[in-house]
């Protein structure tokens, strides 16, 4: 089996887990102007796991999990933190927050389908759970998000308990 996992430079490793020792591959992304390397987000495999997905350095980025081609990149907004999870849905949908805005791309399109700029709703921390074909659940500290299709419903439960 391969694993994969990034680095604060911009690399992006796949190792065999049997042998560690060496990488199979390794990239370096040379993305934005920007001069402040941010830790990349967690990778995350394609239903049929041919593609790697990360975001580095304000980039959304797909590479062949063969090889480590480098497929196609998406600039995305420079904000002061960058998106730390990516969630897969099994038709190929990547979803990931940013530090105000959630993202949906077609990984099979590279469509940007969902970019809801909304500092009250996301925040790069958010745990995203994919459930059903097009529901995404986004839950921060108190705060909870269910989109649906495009449409989103926030609920607050701040509420303390003494």
């Amino acid at each position: 089996g391969r694993a994969y996992f990034t680095t604060q430079n911009n690399y992006i490793y796949c190792i065999d887990i049997s042998n560690s020792q060496t990488p199979l591959w390794s990239k370096q992304f040379e993305g934005s102007s920007s001069t402040f390397n941010h830790r990349p987000s967690t990778p995350a495999l394609s239903p049929d796991n041919n593609r790697v997905y990360v975001v580095i350095d304000y980039t959304f980025c797909s590479f062949d999990n063969v090889d480590g081609t480098l497929l196609y990149n998406i600039t995305l907004k420079e904000e002061n933190n960058m998106p730390l999870y990516l969630s897969v849905d099994k038709d190929e949908h990547v979803y990931f927050c940013s530090e105000t805005v959630l993202y949906g791309i077609d990984g099979n399109t590279w469509d940007i389908i969902y970019q809801i700029d909304s500092p009250d709703l996301v925040y790069l921390d958010s745990a995203l759970i994919i459930s059903g074909n097009s529901t995404v659940t986004l839950q921060s500290g108190n705060r909870m998000a269910i989109l649906t299709d495009l449409s989103s419903s926030c609920e607050d439960n701040s509420s303390s308990s003494s």
